[in-house]
């Protein structure tokens, strides 16, 4: 919600793809500074308790459902240190929310939830134009084609 309510800096907006492979090179330890400042401003979002993180979830959410439908998907935002068009941040959410449900479930060793089928159509595509723009497309064809002849890992960030 807070990314629709700052405007954007006037500069070129990224796309998805771009985004995370500007943000998120592969191998990147997680004590680096970028990594060091994620975590910190999610502890500080997450606030003190479960309760309290779920009660401002909600409110966001109610607040989505009011503020998306108004906007237009070529309208721009600013993500975490880049602009993009409301459309292509869209997408760099659902990846988060993919990701980091499949982490939270695993955590708690319970099932992940399914991925709706549009969604995670567009999670995949986008995590594998990414991976394609950090490795090359030839890494990436092997990996998803030739188990034998692929890199050991091949992964988007």
């Amino acid at each position: 919600v807070d990314s629709l309510d700052t405007e954007a800096p006037d500069e070129a907006p990224v796309d998805a793809v771009e985004y995370f492979t500007v943000s998120y090179e592969p191998g990147r330890s997680p004590h680096e500074e970028f990594n060091t400042w994620i975590r910190e401003i999610s502890e500080q979002f997450a606030g003190t308790s479960a309760l309290e993180l779920a009660d401002r979830f909600d409110v966001a959410l109610a607040a989505l459902r009011v503020a998306l439908p108004r906007r237009a998907p070529e309208e721009l935002v600013l993500g975490i240190r880049r602009v993009l068009r409301l459309d292509q941040w869209l997408i760099t959410r659902m990846i988060e929310l993919a990701v980091h449900i499949d982490d939270l479930a695993v955590s708690l060793d319970v099932p992940t939830p399914a991925i709706p089928a549009e969604a995670a159509d567009l999670v995949i595509t986008t995590l594998a134009r990414t991976a394609t723009a950090h490795h090359g497309a030839l890494p990436v064809i092997r990996a998803l084609s030739r188990k034998e002849r692929g890199p050991e890992f091949i992964g988007a960030f």
